[in-house]
């Protein structure tokens, strides 16, 4: 497997509104997580999905010159939108999405989360974080902190690096792109399993995630003002699992997304716990939570493919 070019990878990048400093900031560490991935035995075509109003005549330059596809699609797209153009281009069997705030080091952990993508049941992996920003990575990061670092099932996974098979973003549409960043990862994460697949995060890996530049420059001043009408959406549209909080409370939203039980029953206290003591039990069922959803699995029979 870790000699095979099975994996096909799309970054995306985003310069809108940036500074000329932040820029070159950006350019530098993309231009970084790309050479990187080049450097990756198992990791064939690379594209460069460019989502900004325009093109970056740097950046194109430095793809041209290192064997990556640069794309940029005419106008300003959303981060969902740059993925699902970039994957559709690739003809790999495996399909990775990532970020431009994150650099894939070790390069080792590629190769690890190719290995269990290929598994039949799984349709989704993603790496631990050596860092986080944003709430939803704090499992991903207290796991990573631990020890006994687990390959589990959690309730949530970011949109940051990760590893699908083809066929499974074929059946389920790719990335939802109607709906605000806030959306998207809880989305394609049921949609995985209501087609009988399983969503993992890999034990063993581990990557750098540097903050929100993907969703802070990827989300145009116009759809900033469509929060309303996606949480009306979220609440026709996926009315149980739907959030008292809105989109910034669906990052801790998680009991209804649990895989266990007792994973369930941790996430639901938390939810329901008064503010002063909420921040301490989410960081104690974030470090549990590895534990309750270990895969494989410990708490019942694997999903069975629909079909």
């Amino acid at each position: 497997m870790s000699t095979s070019t099975s994996l096909g990878m799309v970054v995306n990048y985003f310069h809108n509104g940036a500074s000329e400093d932040r820029r070159k900031l950006l350019l530098a560490t993309t231009c970084l997580s790309l050479r990187l991935l080049k450097m990756t035995p198992c990791v064939g075509t690379v594209v460069l999905a460019d989502g900004s109003s325009e093109p970056d005549g740097e950046m194109r330059d430095f793809c041209l010159g290192n064997g990556i596809q640069y794309r940029h699609f005419g106008k300003q797209v959303g981060y969902a939108e740059a993925y699902n153009l970039g994957w559709r281009s690739l003809d790999e069997p495996y399909v990775g999405l990532m970020a431009n705030d994150i650099i894939p080091h070790p390069i080792e952990s590629m190769e690890i989360l190719l290995e269990w993508i290929a598994k039949p049941d799984i349709g989704c992996v993603a790496p631990y974080f050596h860092t986080a920003r944003i709430p939803c990575d704090e499992t991903q990061r207290m796991g990573y902190w631990n020890r006994s670092q687990q390959t589990c099932e959690p309730a949530s996974i970011t949109l940051n690096l990760n590893l699908f098979k083809r066929s499974v973003l074929e059946d389920i549409g790719g990335i939802e792109d109607r709906y605000l960043f806030g959306y998207a990862e809880p989305i394609f994460i049921l949609k995985i399993r209501r087609s009988g697949y399983r969503v993992v995060l890999v034990g063993g890996t581990q990557c750098y995630h540097y903050g929100e530049l993907t969703k802070s420059l990827g989300v145009s001043e116009l759809k900033k003002e469509l929060y309303a009408i996606d949480a009306r959406r979220w609440q026709e549209e996926y009315t149980p699992y739907a959030s008292r909080r809105g989109v910034a409370g669906i990052k801790l939203w998680k009991w209804p997304f649990a895989v266990t039980l007792p994973s369930k029953a941790l996430w639901w206290m938390s939810s329901c716990t008064p503010w002063v003591l909420r921040s301490r039990l989410l960081k104690l069922v974030m470090w549990l939570e590895p534990f309750l959803t270990r895969y494989p699995a410990h708490h019942g029979k694997a999903r069975r493919r629909k079909g």
